[in-house]
């Protein structure tokens, strides 16, 4: 099952592979990000619907400068502990940042390749709390 936003920048790819476990991967800046191996959806989910509202300035200036963005999370020890999210075992050569600022919801995520941070910094911003509850995978899993 695919779930994203209108404009298919944002979203979930969920598919059931065996038992409780199911394919996870996320959409972000309209590019499908995550493995094909087996997780556990719950923790996931306990964690998208629990992104930390932050008022740091030095982020609100998405989707413009994702770059000094992603610095500003990478190297201030609370912001990095209130946004790194550690979504799901698929996603585990990403480093992605998820948080909501000013009311919008804002997705980060980029790749590791070979124990770096390489390749673009993605970016995916709603921009209202309430869209993003629209395509959460809590309501795709429910809707089924």
């Amino acid at each position: 099952m695919r779930v994203s936003t209108d404009d298919g920048r944002f979203g979930f790819i969920l598919e059931p592979v065996a038992g409780d476990m199911v394919r996870f991967q996320i959409i972000v800046d309209g590019r499908s990000i995550g493995d094909d191996g087996p997780c556990i959806i719950g923790s996931a989910i306990y964690r998208l619907q629990r992104l930390k509202t932050l008022d740091d300035g030095r982020l609100g200036c998405l989707p413009d400068d994702p770059v000094a963005v992603s610095l500003a999370l990478r190297t201030d020890d609370d912001l990095h502990d209130a946004a790194t999210l550690s979504i799901a075992e698929s996603l585990d050569q990403w480093l992605i940042h998820g948080y909501i600022f000013n009311g919008r919801v804002a997705i980060l995520a980029q790749e590791y390749e070979r124990g770096e941070l390489a390749g673009p910094i993605l970016v995916s911003v709603l921009e209202r709390v309430t869209n993003f509850k629209r395509v959460s995978p809590q309501r795709s899993l429910t809707s089924r």
